[in-house]
């Protein structure tokens, strides 16, 4: 007789264990949505103006990329070494910084400060001379906080393009068209 009422009880916490786990990650995975969503609703958007981004280089010493005395059309990449995301979205970028260089300015953000060289030789990219290191009080002013973030900047720091996360080949095509008709407006 005991041991029934000892496998009842068993089962009865068994059950009140799994509901508890299931109720956990429904919460679990509404937070990770709130979480991307207030993310993804900070980036900067079309329309929005950066004046310059400030932090230091690849080497440490202070860097400004000053967007509001800008002419031209600037491809503005924001990463961070530990995202697997960005990882993926070297290819893309690679793609774009290829075929419109020389004549783009192209500015890399590393938002989490903690690039080094070898990080850019593992994609076969040299490190850029346009590199800024951010900190987090710097990341929080240009509203830059999610990963990868790929940005089209006008003259005047004019924000014409943002899209936040991997690019697909139809977004590196719509991106190649912001690029060109900048170049041939020049």
């Amino acid at each position: 007789m005991g041991s029934k009422i000892w496998s009842a009880a068993s089962a009865l916490l068994l059950v009140g264990l799994v509901a508890t786990n299931m109720v956990l990650q429904h919460r679990y995975h509404q937070a990770v949505s709130r979480i991307e969503y207030l993310q993804l609703s900070q980036a900067p958007t079309v329309g929005s103006t950066i004046s310059n981004l400030s932090g230091t280089d690849i080497n440490g010493a202070r860097y400004v990329e000053d967007y509001s005395n800008r002419n031209d059309t600037s491809l503005l990449l924001v990463f961070s070494p530990a995202c697997q995301y960005c990882q993926r979205n070297w290819p893309n970028w690679s793609r774009l910084v290829q075929e419109y260089s020389p004549s783009l300015n192209v500015v890399y953000a590393d938002l989490s400060a903690s690039v080094t060289s070898e990080y850019f030789k593992n994609f076969g990219v040299a490190v850029p001379s346009h590199l800024v290191k951010f900190n987090s009080l710097a990341a929080q002013e240009h509203s830059l906080f999610v990963t990868p973030t790929t940005l089209v900047v006008g003259p005047k720091g004019l924000v014409k393009y943002v899209h936040v996360g991997v690019l697909d080949d139809n977004m590196v095509e719509q991106i190649g068209q912001f690029l060109s008709e900048a170049r041939s407006v020049k």
